[in-house]
């Protein structure tokens, strides 16, 4: 039964730190923008998983920063947000019950725009119109959130996560159309339960946007999401939990002002190798200077 229950909250120790760091990139992520653009906002998340051996709810508030500039005359960007989670999870069948809540794992992403986007001035910026694009980024998650090496379940994961992706942007008209390849490394845990090793093969990924552009600055998206492997160990020992997971999802982009914008994203597992599913909400709020 421990056995049982171990790879339960495994399996939700790995959805509470995709969830919380959101992983995707999201639609419109690789669209140019005028060099030395700064952005701020602030997210609400929440998830909530159900079926299977387990239910669980998942509520994150982000501060997040990032600025455009130039690098060998494409645009490019860099940045980084910090979550603060709290979860909790309850495993019917055992009678088990747990909740947490702390500052999450940091995450800094880079990325840079290869093809397609030059580097641009905010007066230029007004003439410029997508075609084709292709970018690339790399997202680190560090090993800085709260974390107690007795308890399952923490908002940090105790160790790094790289996430390199490779993006292709495609406009017609006022729609656009957008797949990005992604892989997820993992680094060890040698401080799971107090002294074992929690280990976790690499994940691979596909998404893809297509959205479609009503006013300038408003736009929505229907958005797919596929996940595949992952499998994680615990001393060696496979835990049986590769990923295999199909999302859809819709965004919306809605400027308020001409600095200001909200987003509204859902997400909802349609495919999951295992019984419970996922589904999620989350708003931003962005400023821009």
């Amino acid at each position: 039964m421990r056995q049982w229950k171990l790879a339960c909250l495994c399996l939700f120790t790995m959805m509470i730190s995709g969830q919380v760091h959101a992983g995707e990139a999201g639609a419109r992520a690789y669209a140019n923008a005028p060099v030395g653009l700064n952005v701020m906002e602030l997210l609400y998340f929440q998830s909530e998983t159900s079926g299977g051996a387990f239910n669980s709810t998942t509520k994150a508030g982000m501060l997040r920063y990032y600025r455009y500039f130039e690098l060998f005359g494409q645009a490019a960007l860099v940045g980084g947000y910090i979550p603060y989670a709290s979860a909790y999870i309850t495993i019917p069948a055992l009678g088990y019950y747990e909740q947490v809540k702390g500052i999450s794992d940091p995450t800094f992403v880079i990325g840079m725009d290869f093809f397609g986007a030059p580097a641009v001035s905010f007066q230029e910026f007004c003439d410029y119109r997508q075609d084709l694009i292709i970018g690339g980024s790399l997202q680190v998650i560090a090993p800085f959130g709260r974390y107690d090496k007795t308890r399952i379940l923490n908002p940090g994961g105790n160790r790094w996560v790289f996430k390199p992706e490779l993006a292709i942007s495609q406009a017609i008209n006022d729609w656009i159309f957008e797949i990005y390849g992604n892989y997820h490394y993992f680094s060890r845990n040698h401080q799971y339960l107090g002294n074992l090793i929690h280990d976790q093969k690499g994940r691979w990924g596909v998404d893809a946007h297509i959205s479609y552009t009503l006013k300038p600055g408003m736009w929505v998206s229907f958005d797919y999401l596929r996940q595949w492997s992952g499998e994680t160990s615990i001393n060696t020992r496979p835990q049986g939990d590769k990923v295999r997971n199909t999302t859809i999802g819709f965004t919306a982009n809605i400027p308020l002002f001409k600095s200001n914008a909200i987003q509204l994203e859902y997400r909802d597992d349609v495919k999951t190798r295992s019984l419970s599913q996922s589904r999620s909400f989350s708003f931003r709020f962005q400023q821009m200077w």
